[in-house]
């Protein structure tokens, strides 16, 4: 039953965001999970959260970046971020 768990979060993180609200995070931490996907890594990442006229928050969220920035997502550092409105733990850098 487990695999069909993650699958239906895999078909909801793949679902383009509704209404996104653009923002900025900060990066609080960055680990590379090990996968690739045409030699661009996916990262984890831990970041606060902040959107114009809401409370900042924590989100973990997962992504595939280029290999060409991926030197740039270090702890302290600040990223545009889109997140869904109706669903602040979907979001996506860039």
């Amino acid at each position: 039953m487990g695999g069909f768990r993650h699958l239906a979060e895999a078909r909801r993180e793949s679902q383009p965001l509704l209404r996104p609200l653009n923002g900025r995070a900060v990066v609080e931490r960055v680990a590379l999970t090990g996968v690739t996907n045409d030699e661009n890594p996916e990262v984890e990442l831990i970041l606060a959260v902040e959107l114009p006229g809401r409370e900042s928050y924590t989100a973990a969220h997962r992504q595939v970046v280029s290999r060409y920035v991926k030197h740039n997502l270090v702890p302290g550092s600040t990223v545009p971020v889109r997140v869904d409105a109706a669903d602040p733990s979907r979001l996506e850098i860039g």
